[in-house]
């Protein structure tokens, strides 16, 4: 029995000494960092400087026209205006099935997108390579044609894959097809704040008015006091694309902080690949500084693939593809708003979308989305001149969409 207790003893005494010297091990070691995949963007100066800009507004509901993004859902409907407290999800305006929301595909530790892609829709960054090229042989008369054209491109988005290309990754101005990134923010938005919906009214405030007199902004002429719902600023940005909306939707997202809202716009740019964008305001209104004028810069490729990830939600494409709305309709001076899209007003077969945009600047810029017996098409033009008001812009965009269905 000695022998017994004299075991048990050291038994005891040798568990008792594995036990402290790892624990010993573990609280030696370091703690594991934490990662932030953000990267800080300075705001530029937000004093924006009125520029001839177009403006118009738009009224049909059009089926928005999806492309291929990788490692994403197929086009998201955003969030539904709710009449009641019960949440709805948003009805096809044309087929009139019920979209639910979709399950993200797992992404692998080789391929896995950083923090900032992930938290939005899952939509993996853009790359080199992601748009294929097999350009199409093209008439000369064309390949003339295309010559007041600083840079552009042509896309058939059922494979993505670039038809025809000129100067696609040189960086230029972009005027308001800005705003494709100002609503895509918003309907990311809505997203991660359950409490919000599109037809959350948003009220135009005092410092708004100053700021859109002071720096000649106009749009839809927005005044102190009123409210609309966020669809109607959306309405408006894409269909007329109304200065004075984008800068509201941008304040109202940031909190109350324009600059905060840039910053936004450029770090999600990053996390989307995008290097080569750098933006300075919500609307794509060239900006005063110190070193003169400024715009906000992107290529073709960046712009292509940013109009994609808009193009994901419904909500985005119903309002871009729409050629006439009427604001304030309850009032006694309703405002009538026609689209700046001229190929969707003339009613170009097929025509869906997406943005125009002019500064002087950036010239004439457009970007159409097109869909013929199920097959969908693009067409990006960027810093076309002329003072027809877009005339040519139109025409070179309708020729280069026709020759890419034949």
């Amino acid at each position: 029995m000695k022998n017994i207790g004299v075991y048990i003893f050291i038994a005891v005494v040798v568990i008792a000494h594995g036990l402290f010297f790892m624990c010993l091990r573990k609280s030696q070691q370091p703690p594991v960092a934490p990662s932030d995949n953000m990267e800080s963007v300075e705001p530029s100066d937000a004093s924006n400087v009125g520029d001839a800009v177009e403006g118009g507004d738009n009224g049909n509901k059009i089926e928005g026209a999806q492309a291929s993004v990788p490692q994403t859902p197929a086009v998201k409907p955003g969030k539904q205006d709710n009449s009641s407290t019960t949440k709805k999800t948003e009805v096809d305006s044309k087929s009139n099935a019920t979209q639910g929301s979709t399950t993200q595909p797992k992404q692998s530790n080789q391929s896995k997108p950083s923090a900032a892609a992930t938290a939005q829709g899952g939509i993996q960054p853009y790359h080199a390579g992601f748009f294929k090229v097999a350009e199409k042989d093209m008439p000369a008369t064309l390949k003339n044609a295309t010559s007041p054209v600083r840079s552009g491109l042509v896309i058939d988005l059922d494979t993505n894959t670039i038809l025809w290309q000129k100067d696609a990754g040189g960086i230029h101005p972009i005027a308001s097809l800005t705003k494709l990134m100002t609503a895509l923010l918003l309907m990311e938005h809505l997203e991660t704040h359950p409490a919000i919906a599109l037809n959350t009214m948003v009220e135009v405030t005092a410092d708004d008015r100053a700021y859109f007199k002071k720096n000649a902004i106009n749009g839809v002429y927005l005044d102190k006091g009123e409210s609309y719902s966020l669809r109607e600023y959306l309405m408006c940005m894409m269909v007329a694309s109304a200065n004075d909306c984008a800068y509201v939707v941008g304040r109202y997202i940031s909190g109350g902080d324009p600059a905060a809202f840039v910053l936004k716009m450029n770090e999600r740019a990053k996390a989307l690949g995008l290097k080569d964008m750098h933006f300075n305001n919500a609307n794509g209104l060239p900006i005063k500084s110190a070193s003169g004028r400024q715009e906000n810069t992107g290529s073709a490729l960046s712009i292509a693939y940013l109009a994609l990830c808009a193009m994901r939600y419904s909500s985005i494409m119903e309002c871009a593809g729409t050629s006439y709305y009427r604001l304030r309709a309850d009032k006694k001076n309703p405002f009538d708003v026609n689209g700046t899209n001229k190929l969707i007003r003339s009613k170009v077969e097929g025509v869906n979308g997406l943005k125009t945009g002019y500064t002087d600047g950036a010239g004439y810029c457009i970007v159409v989305t097109c869909e013929r017996g199920g097959k969908k098409r693009m067409v990006l033009l960027m810093g076309v001149g002329g003072a027809d008001r877009g005339k040519l812009r139109d025409s070179i965009a309708k020729q280069l969409l026709e020759w890419s269905y034949k």
